[in-house]
């Protein structure tokens, strides 16, 4: 090999291996911290507000729910979340999160059902929302994934009722333990 070629290659190698080695330096040193919300990330900002809502305290029993209906029964449920104005981008997720303490009875009945919409429900019936489904099991259930989060407050409003065909003597008196939570992701694809 010529003198020209071995040094042109030897520059290369060691300046490939000085981009590899500064790309992970950056990765291992990138941190983030967490005050009150706000996401702390490098020279961005991600910082996400977000407002619980009240406790449901009845669940009403219903065939074609309205959201007039599960609210007026007790079965409503309003959070807030948005981004700090010139935030960094970022999706919101809202998660159903059913305990162990729940009746297992009233799960495996799949009689506990949801439905959630960003902002007012738009289908006239709740069993036609997007974002709907059953409660049938304990732990984890996403019932709200990945929005963009807006610099301007956006409500989610989560409705919950018993479907009256599914409904029996079995589950008279069925206790459901659960709660609401949200969590944020920065988006680094998306403009701000």
């Amino acid at each position: 090999m010529d003198k020209k070629k071995l040094i042109g290659t030897i520059i290369g190698v060691v300046a490939f291996a000085a981009l590899i080695a500064g790309a992970t330096y950056a990765w291992l040193t990138y941190n983030a911290t967490i005050t009150n919300g706000n996401y702390l990330l490098g020279s961005m900002n991600f910082s996400v507000t977000y407002v619980k809502g009240t406790a449901v305290n009845a669940v009403p029993i219903l065939t074609n729910p309205t959201a007039a209906e599960v609210t007026s029964g007790g079965g409503h449920l309003a959070v807030q979340a948005s981004k700090a104005s010139g935030s960094a981008p970022g999706d919101l997720t809202i998660k159903l999160v059913t305990n162990n303490t729940t009746n297992a009875t009233l799960l495996t009945k799949g009689a506990l059902r949801y439905a959630a919409c960003i902002g007012t429900c738009q289908a006239t019936n709740l069993s036609q929302e997007t974002y709907k489904g059953t409660v049938s099991a304990t732990g984890e259930l996403n019932i709200i994934e990945d929005t963009p989060l807006t610099a301007s407050p956006t409500t989610y409003n989560i409705y919950f009722w018993l479907d009256s065909a599914s409904v029996d003597t079995t589950i008279v008196n069925a206790e459901y333990s659960g709660y609401i939570s949200a969590s944020a992701t920065q988006v680094d694809s998306r403009t701000q």
